[in-house]
């Protein structure tokens, strides 16, 4: 058993290992958009997972949770789950696992009962495989160069609570197929590792960067002109934060980054007071100069009229 499998080991630790990666893929997802609300399978696998916690105490429901919930999936599905999962030039056959991509009219208004695609369901408590897991997928083709593990590790944990829950019922064959498709999957984390972690700071600096360094500070300027209109302010809001935001990236100070906004701020409209002052300056030599001249001129006619 390779050390990827050893976290999926059986029944029990296999659920929990794709739980775990599930919430670790929508963390990572949400990274950024605190002030956002959360997608609806972000709390339903967060209930799901408290859900569990409580199921996986009691080895009862534990067996309950496999024969009425997991093996029911497996036989809507089993044509795709007994194929090798991964092609001879590396392309992965989840289009089964997949959601499609819907084409919705926003003026309608839609509730849905129940999540898209494969899921877990225990009364009305739902662990939405198939929305977290193309989510998965769309964030690591995004991002390649971070060569970031989640599909593979909600793969993992999707097929090892698959091989556990029918393993007493289910031919040699196909069990050696799944177990195939679980090494596969393993052994490609391997490369993978964990998610890289940007050093962690001590003291209140670095709770402060620590905390600050999951907002993506240019998000704001775009919600502000969205709630504002105002695109002006919009921009000069993104300017600001995007400062900010690339200097806790980058390892920075964010307090520093703020002071030089503000001296910068303070530059700039002590520049504008001397403008200002300046202006006023000219217009009152001008409005002084225009009544010298108005009176010359009335001493003139004043003159000229005595004559």
């Amino acid at each position: 058993m390779s050390g990827g499998q050893s976290s999926v080991s059986d029944f029990k630790s296999s659920m929990s290992f794709l739980i775990d990666s599930m919430l670790e893929t929508l963390t990572y997802l949400s990274r950024g958009r605190i002030m956002l609300g959360k997608q609806p399978y972000h709390v339903q696998t967060e209930k799901f997972s408290s859900f569990y916690d409580k199921v996986s105490e009691d080895e009862t429901l534990l067996q309950n949770l496999q024969a009425k919930v997991v093996v029911p999936v497996f036989n809507t599905h089993s044509m795709s789950f007994l194929n090798p999962l991964v092609g001879a030039d590396g392309k992965v056959a989840d289009d089964f696992l997949k959601c499609g991509k819907k084409e919705e009219d926003g003026s309608d208004f839609k509730i849905k009962t129940a999540p898209d695609g494969i899921y877990f369901q225990i009364s009305k408590v739902f662990l939405p495989v198939s929305e977290v897991y193309t989510e998965a997928v769309r964030i690591s083709v995004e991002r390649k160069g971070e060569n970031l593990p989640f599909p593979k590790k909600i793969l993992l944990g999707l097929y090892s609570v698959i091989f556990h829950a029918i393993h007493s019922e289910t031919s040699k064959d196909q069990l050696d197929m799944i177990n195939e498709n679980r090494t596969v999957l393993a052994e490609s984390l391997e490369s993978c590792d964990d998610t890289p972690q940007r050093a962690q700071d001590s003291g209140p600096m670095g709770m402060i960067k620590n905390i600050l360094g999951n907002i993506d500070f240019s998000q704001i300027g775009e919600m502000m002109q969205k709630v504002s209109g105002d695109e002006s302010s919009s921009k000069e809001f993104g300017e600001v934060f995007g400062k900010i935001s690339e200097t806790i990236k980058d390892g920075g100070n964010p307090l520093e980054a703020m002071g030089d906004i503000i001296k910068q701020v303070s530059m700039q409209a002590a520049e504008d007071d001397a403008v200002e002052g300046v202006e006023d300056a000219v217009e009152d030599a001008v409005e002084d100069a225009v009544e010298d001249a108005v009176e010359d001129a009335e001493v003139s006619t004043t003159a000229l009229e005595q004559e």
